[in-house]
């Protein structure tokens, strides 16, 4: 008769050996585990971006900051899908800088620019003219009902915390008694005493939404009223605050 002994000795050794790999597995989907949320935990938020806009897009020749630089359309700019918030690295968002290049000739009753994000206090979104940057229109619309359709050059839409810099600053300098060339023209065109267009109403910046907004001279609180003047240039930087 075939017999057989038990040697607990080897169950000992199966139950030390399955034991063995049973903690290296665990030890090993840890290790996985700490490397992912490590990654995750150390991934950098996105950085703050240059973004460049002209009236048709594409290829930029002149200014400065933007000359050789590839521009998006002011359609890109007022789509609501290219703004985020929290910042996304390609889309507009807080601490990014908007520059301005060229010229736009538009007709009468225009709109152009409608923000559609806000920055933060920390980290204001900046609209900068580049040189000789010019916003120009037969007029532009104004409907003062205090909305993102009332119209302007740039229309803040409720959002906040945007700088609008007129870029170099302009004007007589006392200093050197020469007058320093402006950026950041807003002018209607054709509207004005003696031109095609008298009557209706107009503003180069339509602050809308917003709270209250900060500005550093006398100056650019005119901008923010509805106006007649044929030319408005930017001798300024404004702040758009909640």
């Amino acid at each position: 008769m075939l017999t057989t002994e038990f040697d607990p000795s080897g169950l000992h050794a199966a139950k030390t050996k399955v034991g063995f790999l049973t903690r290296r597995l665990m030890i090993l989907i840890f290790t996985q585990c700490t490397v992912i949320v490590l990654l995750l935990a150390n991934s950098p938020a996105a950085r703050a971006e240059n973004f460049y806009i002209s009236q048709s897009g594409g290829p930029f020749s002149g200014g400065t900051v933007c000359n050789g630089k590839s521009a998006q359309t002011a359609a890109w700019f007022n789509t609501a899908g290219n703004n985020s918030y929290p910042k996304v690295t390609g889309k507009i968002g807080p601490g990014d800088t908007v520059y301005l290049c060229g010229t736009w000739n538009l007709g009468a009753g225009a709109t152009l620019f409608q923000l559609q994000v806000s920055g933060t206090n920390t980290s204001p979104i900046t609209l900068k003219f580049d040189t000789g940057a010019q916003l120009l229109a037969q007029y532009w619309f104004w409907n003062s009902n205090n909305s993102c359709t009332d119209g302007g050059a740039i229309n803040s839409c409720g959002q906040s915390w945007w700088v609008i810099d007129g870029g170099t600053l302009c004007g007589w300098n006392a200093a050197t008694q020469r007058v320093t060339a402006c950026n950041g023209t807003i002018q209607n065109t054709a509207m004005g005493t003696g031109l095609t267009y008298v009557t209706p109403s107009t503003t180069a910046i339509a602050i809308t939404g917003s709270t209250s907004t900060t500005f550093t001279s006398a100056v650019e609180m005119a901008l923010r009223t509805t106006t007649r003047t044929a030319k408005i240039v930017f001798v300024w930087k404004a702040t758009i605050i909640t």
